[in-house]
């Protein structure tokens, strides 16, 4: 980072702390290969997730790290407050009497949210399941990130990395807008993990389309693997079990277009 404040001034900072280290990339690769080596790194069972932008309560993190110890293949998101765009004033979650909201995903593979369905409010005890969750703030045990093949480290600076692990811990489990770049990750993730349904993306990014004709998405033999490996569920499982009031198009459409 070209700021001199995030340098040696950091550095003297960060000291104090005792317990806090930075490691730096020789070269900026972005977000994705920034974990990854932050994961490589770190030292602890579990490894928490963070983007620079999130600010904690006192005690956010001893839930995160109860869901873990009692199900470590778990991976925990915690409940999201807002922070005022113009007082930078924020509010705390309230635990009751409130409509919570899960991760979601659409046919063109961008993240969004949704309140939770009546189905999921009935089941719920404790935690709320969620189809995908949010890349910029999760925890996971160290062992089961590394078992499931943490990020594919193909993926580019940053962009649907989030949703291909939501599907991969799911249908692995053991019971900006657009630019090329995350049209490129979207199409990784697509090829190893949604099989026919593939088509329906594709459907509804054209940039998508032509990479995966063109085969310009890079190599993912060893995601393919991976995903052998680990003895995954098909997609068709995925949508009927994890999210089943997703709405699903024709595979094989007549006609298909906009109006």
């Amino acid at each position: 980072s070209p700021p001199d404040y995030l340098k040696d001034e950091l550095d003297r900072y960060v000291e104090q702390l005792q317990i806090v280290r930075v490691v730096r990339q020789e070269e900026r690769k972005g977000l994705i290969t920034a974990r990854l080596l932050g994961a490589s790194v770190a030292s602890g069972e579990v490894l928490t997730f963070l983007d620079a932008h999130c600010e904690c309560f006192h005690g956010w993190l001893e839930p995160l790290l109860s869901r873990i110890a009692q199900e470590p293949t778990a991976v925990v998101s915690p409940d999201i407050a807002t922070i005022d765009l113009n007082t930078f004033e924020f509010s705390r979650p309230v635990q009751n009497g409130k409509q919570h909201s899960r991760g979601n995903f659409d046919w063109s593979l961008t993240f969004g949210w949704e309140l939770v369905p009546p189905r999921e409010r009935q089941r719920r005890e404790g935690g709320t399941l969620s189809p995908t969750f949010a890349g910029g703030l999760f925890a996971i045990s160290r062992s089961y990130f590394e078992h499931i093949g943490s990020y594919d480290d193909q993926m580019e600076i940053w962009g649907g990395e989030n949703v291909e692990m939501s599907f991969r811990v799911r249908v692995a489990h053991t019971f900006p807008k657009g630019t090329q770049v995350i049209s490129r990750n979207q199409v990784r993730l697509a090829e190893v993990w949604m099989d026919d349904y593939k088509e329906i993306f594709y459907r509804r990014n054209q940039q998508a389309a032509q990479m995966a004709r063109e085969k310009t998405y890079g190599d993912i033999t060893d995601r393919r693997k991976l995903r052998e490996q680990l003895h995954c569920k098909n997609f068709t499982w995925y949508l009927q079990t994890i999210y089943p009031e997703m709405f699903v198009p024709d595979l094989t459409p007549t006609f298909y277009g906009a109006v």
